[in-house]
C-alpha cells in the first residue's frame, strides 16, 4: 500500500500474503478495531518492531478491502465481480461503513459499475441490501428487460420491500408512459381536394390499431426501432402524401418522446 508514511502493521491473509499498511488508516476506516482484531495487538505482541496480525480472509478480498479504504485503483488488479462483491459484504463485517466507500467517484463503486452490464440485478440486490442509492440507480438503468417474475425470493429479501417496490415502478411507469406515447394519433392535415377530414379517420383508426398491438405487448425496453418500424409501417396504406407527413411526424414525435423516458431510473 502506498502512503507517505512507513507502514507500522503488517497484516497476513489467510492465504500468507503480506500487506504493509499503517493503523491510522484502519482505525479512521473501521468503527469496531477491524473486527475487534487490532484489539489483540497489545495483548499478543512480544518482540519490538512492526506488529503482525493475521486476517482470515483470503489475499484477494482483503487486497480489495484495503485498497477500498485508502482509495486506491483496484481495477489493476482485475478482481472477479464476485470477489468485489464478496469484499462489499466483509466491509459490513470490520465496521467499514458501506455508503463511505462505495459512492461515484470511489474506485470500488466505479469497478462494480463496469461490471454492471453483465450482473445488472446482482449489482441492484447489492446495492439495496446497503442501501447504496447512487449504485441502486445505476443499476436500474440496465434492468429495463430484466423478467421481473424470475426474481427468486431470497433475492427479493435482500433487496427488500422499498427497493423491491422502486424497480417494479420503473417498469410499470415506463409502460404507462409508452401506452400514452403510443396513443395519440398523428395530426389531421388541411382539407384537399383528394384528402378530406373523413378520409382522415381512417389514419386515425390504423394507427390505433397499431398502437394497440405494441401497447399489448408493451415492455419497458421496447426498442425505438421497433416503435418507428412498426407505426411507420401505416403508410405503406395510405396514398394521400399529406398524410404520410403527418404519420412520418407522429413517428417522429413518438421516438423522441420514448427516447427521453429512456433515461428514466428507478
Amino acid at each position: 500500500m502506498i502512503s507517505h508514511e512507513p507502514a507500522d502493521i503488517i497484516l497476513i491473509s489467510s492465504d500468507n500474503v503480506q500487506f504493509h499498511v499503517h493503523l491510522h488508516v484502519l482505525y479512521d476506516a473501521s468503527g469496531n478495531g477491524f473486527a475487534s482484531l487490532l484489539s489483540t495487538l497489545s495483548s499478543t505482541r512480544q518482540e519490538p518492531g512492526i506488529p503482525i496480525l493475521t486476517i482470515p480472509e483470503k489475499s484477494d478480498i482483503l487486497n480489495v478491502l484495503l485498497l477500498t479504504i485508502y482509495s486506491k485503483p483496484i481495477a489493476d488488479y482485475r478482481p472477479m465481480f464476485n470477489i468485489l462483491v464478496a469484499a462489499v459484504h466483509k466491509l459490513k463485517e470490520y465496521g467499514i461503513q458501506p455508503e463511505r466507500y462505495v459512492k461515484p467517484g470511489q474506485p470500488l463503486f466505479e469497478l462494480i459499475r463496469f461490471h454492471m452490464p453483465l450482473h445488472p440485478l446482482d449489482v441492484y440486490v447489492l446495492a439495496a441490501h446497503y442501501d447504496l442509492f447512487e449504485l441502486a440507480v445505476a443499476a436500474s438503468s440496465h434492468l429495463l428487460s430484466a423478467r421481473l417474475d424470475t426474481i427468486t425470493d431470497e433475492q427479493s429479501m435482500r433487496m427488500g420491500a422499498v427497493y423491491l417496490k422502486r424497480l417494479y415502478g420503473l417498469h410499470s411507469r415506463r409502460i404507462d408512459a409508452l401506452k400514452n406515447i403510443l396513443i395519440r394519433p398523428p395530426e389531421p392535415h388541411p382539407s384537399t381536394s383528394t384528402c378530406c377530414l373523413s378520409d382522415q379517420t381512417g389514419v386515425s383508426r390504423a394507427w390505433a390499431l397499431s398502437a394497440a398491438y405494441l401497447i399489448w405487448d408493451a415492455r419497458p425496453d421496447m426498442s425505438l426501432r421497433y416503435i418507428e418500424s412498426t407505426m411507420g409501417a401505416l403508410k405503406q396504406h395510405v396514398s394521400c402524401e399529406d398524410c404520410k407527413e403527418s404519420i412520418d411526424a407522429q413517428v417522429r414525435q413518438c421516438v423522441a418522446d420514448w427516447s427521453s423516458v429512456k433515461q428514466w431510473s428507478i
